[in-house]
């Protein structure tokens, strides 16, 4: 499989520059951890490869094969439906929902919907829910955010696992997150004019 390469990424919202001629390969199978301070870019960034937002430069290969899942920052669990169903609300391409429910320490909870949940408990939800769904490229966005130490150990394996058949991206701002997961760490820096 062919690597995720952005060469010259240009991207501003009125007089804010967000990203200026930013270039980075991503290898694919592998997982690339992106840190960066708050206001850097980073969610702009992921927004640009999950085609949510056009790059104002700059050119991207790599991604037109590849079908996305998401964990994003914040959970997004639909109240009314259970565990089981949450997983396995946008498909089960990727396996059932019990199966990577159990994976997650969930298998005793399948039933029990998200107010009955803890917020470390919904956030392996919607962890087992873009494992779910499946796709050949898993973006990450702080996925353990939440998640006692012990959890996140027990959890980790997983994306080694995944980082082997797949590209994945890890947006973190944990340096041990990275060193555990990564195979490329990609920095990115905010825009001088933005951080006078």
């Amino acid at each position: 499989m062919e690597p995720i390469i952005l060469s010259g990424i240009s991207k501003s919202f009125g007089d804010k520059i967000v990203l200026r001629d930013f270039s980075a390969t991503f290898p694919n199978p592998g997982l690339t951890a992106i840190m960066g301070s708050s206001g850097a870019g980073k969610t702009t960034l992921i927004r640009i490869l999950l085609r949510l937002t056009t790059p104002d430069a700059g050119t991207i290969s790599g991604l037109d094969s590849l079908t996305p899942s998401v964990v994003f920052q914040e959970n997004r669990l639909f109240p009314q439906l259970t565990a089981l169903q949450n997983a396995e609300v946008a498909g089960t391409k990727g396996g059932s929902g019990k199966y990577w429910l159990t994976r997650m320490g969930l298998g005793d909870s399948l039933s029990l919907k998200p107010d009955s949940l803890s917020g470390g408990m919904q956030r392996r939800v919607a962890i087992a829910r873009a494992l779910c769904y499946g796709g050949n490229f898993l973006v990450l966005d702080e996925p353990f955010k939440g998640l006692d130490i012990e959890t996140r150990a027990s959890i980790l394996p997983i994306f080694r696992e995944v980082k082997r058949e797949k590209a994945v991206l890890l947006i973190t701002h944990d340096p041990e997150e990275a060193e555990a997961l990564a195979d490329h760490l990609v920095r990115i820096e905010p825009y001088p004019s933005n951080t006078r």
